[in-house]
């Protein structure tokens, strides 16, 4: 039998499969602090790949960028997917 899922998880699957986050919400972990220029849990590549969209904090621009870069207009599992190979920007994000 199938493992069933919270209506709760369901909709926080969907949301991040399909969805955009504004710089501010994950803005410290492309701009980490003077040892490592963005989170060392990040992938390098990819923090570089978002980091020409973003500008540093305090600037007025707050741009959206796609959660899920590869299937971003697909209700599938690749967001979680490239989360696990640390290329996830939301913190917040636990895989269940």
């Amino acid at each position: 039998m199938g493992k069933k899922i919270s209506l709760e998880k369901a909709l926080t699957f969907w949301a991040h499969s399909i969805g955009v986050s504004h710089r501010s919400s994950f803005s410290d972990r492309l701009y980490f602090n003077e040892t490592y220029l963005q989170d060392p849990s990040l992938d390098p590549e990819f923090a570089r790949q978002i980091r020409k969209r973003c500008p540093r904090p305090g600037s007025s621009r707050d741009p959206t960028v796609l959660l899920d870069v590869h299937t971003p207009h697909r209700l599938d599992n690749k967001y979680y997917t490239v989360f696990k190979n640390h290329n996830g920007l939301l913190t917040s994000i636990k895989i269940f």
